[in-house]
């Protein structure tokens, strides 16, 4: 039996096919159950594809005093793949036990092991009694050895990236580096949105040398079908080929425009009480999708594109850079753009014409939307948030700037 059965079970499909209203009704709310577009994922017979990831953070769970650290871009993946091992992997588990905390802008060293230990006493006080008022990693270190001696804790500490006091990173690196020297049964797990370790951690190198660094990439296109086939069978409905394809294309490796599009289409079927998802029902599901989308998506797409000028072509701009071409890092290049925006104007356009606009995208005026990196002539861009990217092609689309 392969890995990915191991951990995530098979599906089997049972459903009848619906006669009454009653029956396509329950099939809807059974659509908008399964897929999760605006809520991580927490159960593992959903959670599509990432098992060689999940096979390395199990790993260094088994190995004592390593820790790990699971970084990548928004929209990857990471937080449900924190529940998955919270409430899916270890669950069952005798020795196991997984305490996963979300920090905030508000969170400080020891109100993160507050927030982590608030499960434990110590000699029959709270676990927190022993921290004192400004901990460090010794004092964290021999309160987690004072944990039952049969269990193994793994801490969790999802959205590392949103705390703002800087003496968290370093603290939190010493303490890591703490419990790896000594061999501690504790795992932390640290999961944020970061481009690397470093800048996760403030730039406080020594943490780079005790933890199982765990990029967490965009999801690839088998992955992203995956999400389909483990729920369609669930609703007892199929996707046209070319629709799933198309789907799975737009969403540029974001699982969460994967269940954004799929639920909308597949609720554009029943709505026509249909089993089958068609290219009419993606096209009825734009508008939708284009609504529900994160907030900061919609507001970000308008602050770079905003105009008061007649005839201005941000929005053709913004969607070449959609389209270009780009590297495994996200990255394009000028010439990259030229490619789209002249398909999109329907004539040539070369560079000039839209440098400023490349520029202007960079500012905060505008966001910013893009980040650039090189030096002048030969600037790399990337979009600032990738959920940005997928949502400015819909757009396109629904403005008939392109064809779906």
């Amino acid at each position: 039996m392969s890995l990915e059965a191991d951990l995530f079970g098979n599906l089997v499909l049972t459903r009848p096919v619906p006669k009454t209203e009653e029956d396509w009704l329950q099939l809807q709310l059974q659509a908008e159950d399964v897929f999760s577009p605006h809520a991580p994922i927490d159960d593992q017979t959903l959670f599509a594809g990432r098992t060689d990831i999940v096979r390395r953070v199990v790993t260094t769970v088994f190995q004592r005093g390593r820790h790990a650290i699971l970084y990548g871009e928004r929209g990857v993946g990471k937080t449900s793949l924190a529940n998955i091992l919270k409430d899916q992997i270890f669950s069952k588990s005798q020795v196991v036990k997984v305490v996963k905390r979300n920090c905030t802008q508000a969170h400080n060293f020891r109100l993160m092991w507050v927030h982590a230990l608030d499960e434990y006493t110590v000699d029959g006080k709270a676990s927190s009694e022993f921290l004192g008022p400004d901990p460090n990693a010794y004092d964290i270190y021999r309160v987690l050895e004072s944990l039952p001696p049969r269990e193994r804790p793994v801490f969790i500490f999802d959205e590392f990236d949103r705390i703002s006091d800087e003496n968290c990173f370093a603290t939190m690196a010493d303490t890591i580096k703490y419990l790896a020297d000594y061999s501690s049964k504790s795992t932390v797990i640290i999961v944020g949105v970061a481009d690397n370790v470093s800048e996760l951690f403030g730039g406080h190198p020594s943490v780079q040398r005790n933890v199982q660094q765990i990029r967490m990439p965009w999801m690839s296109q088998d992955e992203l079908r995956a999400i389909f086939n483990r729920r369609m069978p669930l609703l007892g409905m199929h996707f046209h080929p070319k629709v799933m394809d198309l789907i799975v294309e737009l969403s540029q490796g974001l699982p969460t425009y994967t269940h954004l599009l799929g639920q909308n289409a597949a609720l554009a079927a029943i709505e026509r009480k249909s089993l089958e998802v068609t290219a009419g029902d993606f096209n009825a599901c734009i508008e939708v999708c284009i609504s529900e989308a994160d907030e900061t998506v919609r507001e970000g797409y308008l602050k770079a594109v905003r105009s008061t000028k007649p005839g201005n072509q941000y929005r053709q701009a913004l969607l070449a850079c959609a389209m270009a071409k780009t590297n495994e890092k996200g990255y394009f290049n000028a010439a990259d753009v030229r490619p789209p925006f002249s398909k999109i104007m329907n004539r040539d356009v070369d560079i000039p014409h839209f440098a400023r606009h490349l520029k202007e995208f960079c500012d905060g005026d505008r966001g910013p939307a893009l980040a650039k990196t090189g030096k002048a002539r030969s600037y790399e861009y990337r979009f600032v948030d990738p959920l940005l990217r997928p949502y400015v092609i819909l757009r396109g689309i629904s403005d008939k700037m392109i064809e779906p």
